[in-house]
């Protein structure tokens, strides 16, 4: 996850001049919520005084940090508790769905600020997108009355595959135009600003860990989008892989109610859905499949007549959770997690079913194993926007710049 560099901002070129220690105080004071003084700040970093009181000096002085009055606590001087300024700077995150663009600001106390979603026109091209993208990352910013200047980056979470290293977006399957899009560093050139490039899914779990702030646990997370895919958390780190590409669990092979062999991704991607609900009678529009709004707009209708009481409808949705079960209990044997978080874009639309059903469908499967947990996406439908702009605070905020991602 290479930067692609367009203009330093002035917060992003404040933080970037600071030095590991003003990292670390500035990351402390965060972690604390307005519950820390310097005098904490110095026991907890284990710097001298000095060098706490000058880092907060120029935190103070940059925006960054904020001083409330003194709050009284037995002998001495008493302590002023520091936080940070949730305006001091902000990152947007961009979630590149073949469906929908769905953008989500965050301040840099991690709040959401704002969030917007913009559909993906069929047919779509780089270029287009990425005027759209920067138009909409400036009407996001102004409409919540965040400075430009203190815009960090713009993450930008994309389908895969991707060139980690280039930056560049590879062979999409639901974005039949796109081959070969260095899409990181056409971006950072028309916005201005840093722009930080993950895979979809990767940057879904980064989401989980960031919002899940000091959470080591291990765990697998489903991706459900207009594709499928799983990120993998191990010790609090995402797992990349070794191109970044990893989590492409749609060609696992699993089977129908005859026994037959099929694709994971056949049992779970919307368009797929679509196609056996058809064949079941079920009264969903029959849709290009290369059209991800029309497939997007035609599942939503199939979920819609499955909550009506739609047997059929509910058929095609039920046995998509229990081949999901079978998959990721797959996994779970692999990588001896143990709980499963879910989200994506089709999450708010699904997950009844999920939350209701996949655990008892990956119980028969599991290798001695009775306590795996199913867990919604802290952020639900918009988890990989989120991501991404979490992407980008952890690049200047982290005292460890890979703390969130692993090789």
């Amino acid at each position: 996850m290479i930067e692609g560099v367009g203009h330093m901002p002035k917060a992003a070129s404040q933080l970037a001049m600071g030095d590991f220690n003003q990292v670390l105080v500035l990351d402390l004071i965060r972690r604390a919520n307005g519950q820390v003084s310097r005098i904490d700040l110095g026991d907890r970093s284990g710097l001298a005084p000095q060098t706490v009181s000058n880092i907060v000096g120029r935190l103070l002085d940059s925006g960054l940090v904020t001083e409330g009055a003194a709050v009284p606590r037995g002998r001495g001087k008493p302590p002023r508790p520091l936080t940070v300024n949730p305006a001091g700077a902000c990152a947007v995150g961009v979630h590149l769905d073949p469906a929908t663009v769905s953008y989500t600001l965050l301040d840099l106390a991690g709040g959401v600020a704002g969030r917007l979603r913009r559909r993906t026109p069929p047919g779509t091209k780089p270029a287009d997108i990425v005027a759209q993208v920067v138009e909409t990352v400036a009407d996001l910013t102004g409409s919540c009355g965040a400075d430009p200047d203190r815009l960090l980056g713009i993450g930008l979470a994309v389908p895969g595959p991707i060139d980690d290293s280039r930056g560049v977006l590879l062979t999409p399957p639901q974005l039949s135009q796109w081959h070969d899009v260095p899409l990181r560093d056409d971006l950072a050139t028309a916005a201005g600003v840093p722009v930080l490039m993950e895979k979809d899914v990767n940057a879904a779990a980064v989401a989980e860990v960031w919002a899940r702030e000091g959470c080591h646990e291990d765990f697998v997370l489903l991706y459900l989008g207009t594709g499928v895919a799983t990120g993998l958390v191990l010790g609090g780190e995402v797992w990349r892989g070794r191109s970044g590409n990893s989590g492409e669990i749609g060609g696992v092979l699993t089977t129908d109610d005859s026994g037959a062999p099929l694709r994971f991704a056949d049992r779970v991607i919307p368009g797929d859905l679509i196609c056996q609900a058809r064949e079941l009678g079920v009264d969903v529009p029959e849709v290009d499949p290369d059209d991800p709004v029309a497939v997007d707009e035609a599942f939503t209708r199939l979920v819609l007549l499955a909550a009506d009481g739609d047997p059929a409808a509910g058929r095609v949705l039920d046995e998509s959770v229990t081949a999901a079960g079978a998959v990721l209990a797959q996994l779970i044997n692999l990588v001896d997690v143990d709980h499963v978080v879910v989200g994506g874009p089709l999450w708010s639309r699904v997950s009844d079913r999920y939350l209701a059903d996949l655990a008892s469908a990956m119980r028969p499967r599991l290798v001695d194993r009775d306590d795996v947990r199913v867990l919604p996406s802290v952020q639900g439908d918009t988890v990989t926007a989120y991501g991404a702009a979490a992407l980008v605070m952890n690049r200047f905020l982290a005292p460890r710049p890979g703390s969130l991602i692993g090789a």
